[in-house]
């Protein structure tokens, strides 16, 4: 094959991408990267196996090009930034594990987001910090402390969590995870009018996320606002898929505060029994058998 042939080849590929007949280029990419070798065809791969879906064998192509670059760190960090789209966060670790830090301070601020996707906050918190004390990309610091108060919040830190929220607000403003995080924090520190102030604004920029709906009925119920809360729980029913015990534990200490005692009986009798020992559940069935025998 020619060059001339090779090129016209790329090009229908290329067009076959453009026009979602991907398929197709992944056919012509795969003949040009045997006759090749060329290692763009293994990014034209991955990139075209993404757009099908193909999770795995994008991934595959990406993670090959490393062995034509085993101790290239700059090809590392690219690898493990193209990765992130598919979500490969043990991959993303394994590879930057090997990338000197100290050289690409980058590398400690998508190992802290990797392991904070992998639910690992111990390391998360580790390299998340290392990169804020690096003196580069003040733009990424601040999204690094956002990263950070997850962390801390996820660990139970809150009052840590709050103070790193805060010193992002700014840049976090239209994101309603951000304030969803913020008013769960108050409210775990028993600070409700804080909470409410913050949760607002997570439903102002987002109306239909179950777990910012759920937040927001927790926070009514402590500040014995009931009925809004209720509407928060019913609009909770509407958009979520799913009836986790923590949904049912504050569905009945709603029923509970608008005197549904029935209501909060047949609620509380549905949850797991793994959750007998739950502090919240004990309270709320105390409250139930008080209620019962002063009648």
């Amino acid at each position: 094959m020619d060059a001339q042939e090779k090129e016209k080849l790329k090009q229908m590929a290329d067009n076959f991408v453009l026009t979602g007949k991907y398929l197709h280029a992944a056919q012509i990419y795969h003949r040009l990267l045997n006759e090749t070798g060329k290692m763009d065809y293994k990014f034209s791969l991955a990139e075209t196996y993404l757009q099908m879906g193909f999770i795995e064998a994008s991934d595959k192509y990406y993670i090959s090009v490393l062995d034509e670059f085993p101790n290239n760190d700059e090809m590392r960090l690219e690898v493990s930034s193209l990765l992130i789209k598919s979500k490969n966060w043990e991959k993303i670790i394994e590879i930057l594990s090997m990338v000197d830090s100290n050289k690409k301070s980058v590398v400690d601020f998508i190992l802290g987001f990797a392991y904070l996707k992998t639910e690992d906050y111990k390391f998360a918190k580790h390299y998340l910090e290392k990169f804020i004390k690096s003196e580069d990309d003040p733009e990424l610091k601040i999204e690094a402390v956002y990263y950070l108060g997850i962390a801390n919040y996820h660990q139970h830190n809150f009052e840590e969590a709050i103070k790193r929220f805060k010193e992002s607000e700014f840049h976090q403003n239209s994101n309603a995870d951000f304030y969803f995080y913020l008013a769960s924090s108050y409210r775990m520190l028993g600070m409700f009018t804080h909470a409410s102030l913050y949760i607002t604004k997570a439903l102002r920029l987002n109306r239909i996320s179950a777990g910012i709906l759920l937040e927001a009925a927790k926070i009514y119920n402590k500040l014995e606002q009931f009925k809004k809360a209720n509407k928060y729980l019913s609009m909770y029913g509407e958009v979520s898929k799913t009836v986790p015990n923590d949904y049912l534990i504050t569905l009945a200490e709603n029923f509970l505060g608008l005197k549904r005692i029935k209501d909060a009986e047949k609620v509380i009798s549905l949850i797991d029994d793994e959750e007998s020992e739950n502090p919240e559940v004990i309270a709320i069935k105390s409250r139930i058998s008080k209620i019962s025998d002063t009648k």
